[in-house]
């Protein structure tokens, strides 16, 4: 690390134990910086830093989340039957194995308060489970389908796509 990364990463550090002067990390972290404990500095740099998620999963959660709200949009307009609005409910994504997706998805949904109108499973956005292969398939089959609302045995095309592949 350069002089000048490191006196950047001081400043950052100054600023924080200025606005949390509580916690003991800052205070910590300052002094690790200023006796140039390389170690010390690399934990902190590789604690900060978060993998990317890529436009392609972004755009791929915005896609799925459109597709859910409008399959329900169309159950809703066509007044389905409890077994079909339940099925179209949207299970969210694995926290664990799909987390670029669930953490996207959060942003979106919770953060920025879109999509308001999506129902999904248990109160949670978290599935506990795989969606993705499931997903992909219902967003091929739902290219397929035109003229909204949708008519419910479409929408029960696309939902039967998840379990079909």
């Amino acid at each position: 690390m350069d002089p000048l990364q490191r006196l950047i990463l001081k400043n950052q550090y100054e600023i924080l134990a200025l606005l949390d002067p509580d916690n003991r990390d800052h205070e910590l972290a300052l002094k690790a910086i200023d006796s140039g404990y390389e170690l010390e500095i690399q934990t902190l740099i590789e604690n900060a830093s978060i993998e990317p998620v890529s436009v392609a999963v972004c755009k791929e959660v915005r896609s799925i989340l459109d597709m859910f709200r409008n399959l329900q949009n169309s159950l809703r307009e066509n007044e389905a039957d409890k077994s079909l609005i339940k099925a179209s409910l949207f299970p969210g994504f694995d926290g664990n194995d799909e987390s670029s997706h669930y953490s996207y998805a959060l942003y979106l949904l919770e953060d920025k308060g879109l999509w308001k109108g999506l129902k999904n499973r248990e109160q949670t956005w978290n599935s506990h489970h795989s969606t993705l292969d499931g997903y992909r398939a219902m967003l091929t089959e739902f290219e397929s389908v035109t003229g909204f609302p949708y008519s419910n045995e479409e929408v029960e095309r696309v939902l039967a796509a998840r379990h079909e592949r």
